[in-house]
């Protein structure tokens, strides 16, 4: 809803638009969307798909298409703390670590956990 009330207040075009969403627009959504113009509606989650929402769009030759996540972004910040402890162990292995820098390097690793 905040990006068509975006459109309308800078004069940006709608008719004939598409537009890309986390979920299923909700009820009240689905009717902006429709009466803004909007021709197709992607979205990457489905969430309470109201299955009058659905029939709105059918009606209204709307294409909606549901567009699954390609990565999970838990999973890519899971995989750089991964990579960063990894470095900071193999850091330890380094002979004759400082305290200052031991100090550095259990500092690093507890922000990360």
């Amino acid at each position: 809803m905040n990006a068509l009330l975006q459109c309308a207040k800078f004069g940006a075009k709608t008719e004939e638009a598409e537009i890309y969403v986390t979920h299923f627009p909700c009820l009240q959504c689905c009717k902006a969307i429709i009466q803004s113009g909007i021709t197709a509606v992607y979205y990457a989650q489905d969430y309470k798909n109201h299955p009058y929402a659905i029939e709105l769009f059918e009606q209204a030759n709307v294409t909606v298409k549901h567009v699954p996540l390609e990565y999970d972004i838990a999973a890519l910040e899971e995989q750089k703390r991964y990579t960063e402890l990894k470095e900071l162990f193999a850091s330890l292995e380094k002979d004759n670590l400082s305290m200052e820098e031991l100090q550095h390097v259990f500092t690093k690793a507890k922000m990360m956990l």
